[in-house]
């Protein structure tokens, strides 16, 4: 079972598809798509968020869970592990994410 809460498979990788330069993604996203939706053991629910409750009711015998990502608003990263406080009060400081959805 795929419990997926938008109307679509592929989390950020359709936001970030969108883009110019990384257009050529949504092809992945489908094709790893087509694979999935053919294993015979798999049923797909879109615009469906579930709760752990709902999870433990399926009795399935394993779970993965994919909670999506998403850029910080406080600077941390890779080369910056100190975050800078307050960040997101400014309103000209923006996440790769600001862009995207305009």
């Amino acid at each position: 079972m795929l419990s997926e809460e938008r109307n679509a498979i592929g989390g950020r990788v359709i936001l970030e598809s969108r883009l110019p330069f990384l257009s050529e993604r949504v092809r992945v996203k489908d094709y790893r798509e087509q694979q999935f939706l053919k294993l015979p053991n798999v049923e797909v629910y879109l615009n469906s968020k579930i709760s752990a409750d709902d999870v433990l009711l399926t009795e399935a015998d394993h779970v993965i869970i994919a909670t999506g990502a998403k850029w910080r608003e406080d600077s941390f990263g890779r080369s910056n592990t100190i975050s800078i406080n307050n960040l997101k009060d400014l309103n000209n400081i923006f996440t790769p994410d600001d862009i995207i959805t305009g």
